[in-house]
């Protein structure tokens, strides 16, 4: 391998990085606020069964957390699997 390869892969992978962590870092902020913020009451935007305003849940759902252990469950799996799906291309993970 030669350098060029090695610093371009090393590039590939901190441009993933950081754009994983700013997800993660942008569901967390959001979860704060909305513990510390709004009383829970952003929660309200989250998708509500059999509902037709609760269709607008589904643009808010992937940023909205039922609380800390749910959104620490949530993180590990995304980080993970966010990052299989940019192995293949970068620009797939936000298809």
């Amino acid at each position: 391998m030669t350098r060029q390869e090695r610093q371009s892969i090393t590039s590939e992978l901190q441009t993933q990085a950081i754009i994983l962590g700013g997800w993660v870092a942008l569901m967390w902020i959001v979860e704060l606020v909305d513990i510390f913020i709004f009383g829970r009451k952003l929660d309200l935007y989250g998708i509500i069964p059999r509902n037709p305003i609760g269709l607008r849940g589904i643009l808010f759902a992937p940023f909205l957390h039922g609380g800390f252990s749910h959104l620490i469950s949530n993180t590990i799996p995304f980080l993970v699997l966010g990052w299989f799906v940019m192995l293949q291309e970068t620009s797939d993970f936000f298809v």
